[in-house]
């Protein structure tokens, strides 16, 4: 059996004689082996060619095979993850290991929501999203932080609270050189340097890069605010404005419903919010 280091040195040749391109003088010296006239700049300059490495920009680190494109080397460093990602997505091509996985994705581009919470309709695109929901009516907080104890609906939330307690960025674009406490916003910050913009309104033709904009932009066309104060009936398009609106009502929401949070400023709208729960349950 090779050994690990002779096995490497074997499919690095094997991959460089794959990937790199044909040699369009095949069968012809070059001008210093023939002899042929030369001046001294052009021997140099043709040494340096004779004696230039390949171009290894796109090298797995593990196996040092070397791949034409970058996604070609992505596709390949899936063999030493052990996670294939054989389905893509055809809108924005992000990959996928399964098919019911793809096909969850694929609900985000259509907008469809297949799965309902029956305690206050709220539809999801998965069902274990639903799971996840039910806490907010439940009120349950399964996970603590072990620092400051403060509790989380979900191991996702409590991760995001603990870089609260560092002020380490480790996770640093390599376009800007901009630096950031996680992964995921890393993530989101890498887009806005893509030009890939795979969510389009079907209105205007403008295009984004996330679905949330997308959807956003798409309420300019119909004028829709689905976001209404309980309070004055103030309708906004985005939840944050609402919350926003929601705090100079602060000191006036005297009654809150112990089932979904929401505050109102009469006990009467507390009860009418609690019919529409199938409860009669009043808070003082």
């Amino acid at each position: 059996m090779a050994t690990m280091p002779k096995f490497f040195e074997a499919q690095q040749f094997a991959n460089l004689k794959e990937d790199s391109e044909p040699c369009t003088t095949s069968g012809t010296k070059s001008a210093i082996e023939s002899g042929s006239t030369t001046t001294k700049t052009e021997k140099q300059r043709l040494k340096k060619i004779n004696t230039t490495p390949l171009k290894k920009k796109h090298q797995c680190k593990t196996c040092l095979k070397v791949l034409s494109t970058a996604r070609n080397l992505k596709k390949h460093q899936q063999i030493h993850t052990g996670k294939i990602l054989n389905f893509e997505c055809q809108i924005c091509e992000k990959q996928f290991p399964s098919n019911y996985d793809l096909k969850n994705h694929n609900l985000t581009h259509t907008g469809e929501r297949p799965f309902k919470c029956e305690v206050c309709e709220k539809r999801f695109t998965q069902a274990v999203h639903v799971k996840t929901h039910m806490l907010i009516h439940t009120n349950e907080k399964p996970h603590q932080c072990e620092i400051c104890q403060k509790s989380f609906r979900t191991t996702f939330a409590k991760k995001q609270h603990m870089f609260v307690h560092t002020t380490e960025k480790g996770h640093q674009c390599q376009v800007c050189e901009k630096r950031f406490k996680t992964i995921d916003v890393l993530k989101i910050h890498l887009k806005v340097h893509s030009d890939n913009k795979p969510f389009q309104c079907k209105t205007c033709e403008k295009r984004f890069r996330r679905s949330g904009h997308l959807k956003y932009h798409m309420m300019l066309h119909t004028d829709e605010q689905p976001h209404q104060c309980t309070v004055c009936e103030k309708r906004f398009r985005q939840k944050s404005n609402l919350t926003m609106h929601m705090m100079s009502h602060a000191n006036k929401l005297k009654y809150q419903c112990e089932i979904c949070e929401k505050r109102f400023t009469s006990r009467g709208q507390l009860q009418k919010h609690n019919l529409s729960l199938g409860t009669e349950k009043t808070h003082l």
